[in-house]
Parts: C-alpha cells; sequence; structure tokens
C-alpha cells in the first residue's frame, strides 16, 4: 500500500506545482482579466491548494487506519482529526542541499502556510467562490470591484513557501518523504525521495 502511497502523494505535489504556476500566470497578467473572473479562478487554485495540502497529509499518513477519515472531503474536519491522532502531520518546509549525492536536511526561514493559516484561507476561499445573497448584490450595486492581487499573492507564497522543499511523516515517524516540488534534476517535474527511520 505504501508504494501506492508514494505515487498518489507525488501525483498530487505534480498537480500542486501546475496550479501554482497557473495561478502565477494569471496574476502576473491580471490587468488582461475581468475582475470577478480574475478572484474566482484565483482563489479556486487556493482552495484546491488548501485540499491537496489537507489530502497530502492524509495520503503521508497512511499508517493511520481511521476509514471516516480516509473517506472524508471535508479538510478542515480531516485535518483536526488528524491533529488528534499525530499533531505534527503537517508537512515541514525545509532547505534542502545535496552534498556528495547525499540530501542534508535543515529548517527553512521563510514565511511558509501554517495549519493555522490553511484553515483560515480555506475558510476565505469558500467565501470567494460564492456570489453571495441578492441582499448582498443590491449593495454591491453601483461599487466597483477591487480584486486584491497583493493578498492573492502573497497567500500563493506562502504555499510555495510549504511544498516548494518539505518533509513530512508517517504517523509512527518511521517514514519519512522528502519533497521537492519543482526538482532541476527531474525536469523541473516534483521529485519524492523516501528516508525510513530504523
Amino acid at each position: 500500500m505504501m508504494e501506492t502511497a508514494d505515487q498518489v502523494y507525488a501525483n498530487l505535489m505534480a498537480e500542486a506545482h501546475v496550479r501554482i504556476r497557473a495561478l502565477d500566470k494569471l496574476v502576473s497578467n491580471y490587468q488582461d482579466w475581468p475582475p470577478l473572473v480574475l478572484e474566482e479562478f484565483c482563489y479556486l487554485q487556493l482552495r484546491l491548494l488548501c485540499e491537496m495540502i489537507g489530502l497530502g497529509c492524509l495520503i503521508a499518513h497512511d499508517d493511520i487506519k481511521n476509514r471516516d477519515l480516509l473517506g472524508s472531503w471535508n479538510i478542515p474536519v480531516v485535518m483536526k482529526k488528524l491533529e488528534k491522532l499525530k499533531p505534527d502531520f503537517f508537512p515541514l518546509p525545509k532547505k534542502l542541499t545535496f552534498p556528495n549525492g547525499g540530501i542534508h536536511v535543515e529548517p527553512s526561514t521563510a514565511p511558509a502556510l501554517t495549519k493555522d493559516e490553511l484553515f483560515k484561507l480555506h475558510a476565505i476561499t469558500g467565501s470567494k467562490l460564492h456570489r453571495g445573497s441578492a441582499k448582498g448584490l443590491l449593495a454591491e450595486l453601483g461599487t466597483q470591484k477591487l480584486i486584491l492581487v497583493d493578498e492573492i499573492t502573497a497567500w500563493a507564497k506562502k504555499i510555495i513557501h510549504l511544498l516548494e522543499q518539505h518533509v513530512i511523516s508517517s504517523a509512527n515517524g518511521k517514514r519519512h518523504w522528502i519533497v521537492i516540488l519543482s526538482h532541476a534534476d527531474n525536469g523541473g517535474r516534483p521529485s519524492v525521495f523516501i528516508a525510513e527511520s530504523p
């Protein structure tokens, strides 16, 4: 089962990489888009990235055999239950170097997305992806829609700093995935290395 989990996690990271690149392209050319479409597309990508991080945590902790968790799509609920089972379940951003063919791992100092921020961003994206009530639409009448591109970019950067190089460990602490989101030695695709503790 673990080999399957390894591949699923790698696939999630490949999809995250594609979504981050699409988001970057859109934000770089934001003037070309109608404001509502721009906002919806950006927050949809952020929402899906939140879900991919949450699902990735669940996949990485394949040794947790809770059927309710495995079948759930509600990311905040899944992550709160995971936290009770294993408080340090979240990916840890790292700085990786490769001396003499090995891997050296040290903490990253870049401001990365935290567990609490993931919950917050998930809630924000939910509110941005609905048109709201008729009352709200009437209240907006005659006002210009402002898209906070800097806010979108700040969230995207935090996700990048979390995922670009990270380590996530199994619930029993014996299996560790060392992940590079865009690895030059792999044609710019994600690479997932497996390390096992004795």
